[in-house]
């Protein structure tokens, strides 16, 4: 008779978990295109001196891609190509 009421109990505390996850009134508007302002994107405008910090960060990562490829070719040793792979690994991010 316990296990029942413990598994009356978890059910009950599954469904109170799962309501705020679905959203069963708004079903409707899934696949509309004139939502509020969730589907506009809004976009930053950045400041000159924020340019000028992207720019000098841009500039010293292709710098340092450059520095490292030229290594690799001048000095093919394995540490040459680790540090150089972390160096060029590093500039997408």
């Amino acid at each position: 008779m316990s296990s029942y009421v413990a598994k009356k109990v978890a059910v009950k505390k599954a469904e109170g978990m799962l309501a705020p996850l679905l959203d069963s009134d708004d079903e409707s508007s899934v696949g509309s295109d004139d939502s509020d302002a969730g589907s506009k994107e809004e976009t930053v405008k950045r400041s000159p001196m924020e340019k000028l910090k992207s720019l000098a960060v841009y500039s010293g990562l292709g710098g340092a891609v450059a520095v490292s490829a030229g290594a690799m070719i001048i000095s093919p040793a394995t540490a040459v190509f680790v540090m150089g792979g972390l160096c060029i690994g590093n500039v997408p991010y």
